[in-house]
């Protein structure tokens, strides 16, 4: 689940800075039918090879966060002057992986620390208690 904010949130576990929601841009010199979009992923054909962060910005109206080159090999050795980027990764400016914590491991964590040591739980679970005293007490 996404979280919109202005403000960078910290994971409630260990207070490790959220991740921003990012999607990847594949940067491609032709299109092919091999080339489909998931979710999470589009595809740009610029008409020249791009070489820097700030060229990837001139494709986006969003941040560009990171950037992945690839070089041409030959013979299994990269190629001088091939350097150009093959993808990279935009942002929205306010979108995060989540509200509350950087993973799922985390909040499961934080689920039993809270559990061991408060008596919060949800509805179900005190309907099943009240259930179960009910029933003990008439055996």
């Amino acid at each position: 689940m996404t979280f919109k904010s202005p403000l960078q949130p910290f994971c409630r576990y260990c207070g490790e800075p959220i991740r921003k929601y990012t999607t990847n841009v594949h940067v491609k010199r032709e299109r092919t039918e091999y080339h489909r979009n998931d979710l999470g992923s589009r595809y740009i054909y610029p008409d020249r090879d791009l070489k820097s962060k700030a060229e990837c910005q001139s494709f986006t109206n969003q941040v560009v966060v990171s950037v992945a080159y690839t070089t041409d090999l030959k013979d299994g050795d990269p190629v001088p002057g091939t350097r150009r980027v093959s993808s990279f990764t935009e942002w929205d400016g306010e979108r995060y992986q989540d509200q509350f914590f950087c993973s799922g491991e985390h909040a499961k964590n934080f689920g039993y620390v809270l559990a061991r040591q408060t008596s919060y739980a949800m509805q179900p679970y005190h309907d099943a208690i009240a259930k179960q005293k009910t029933t003990k007490e008439t055996v």
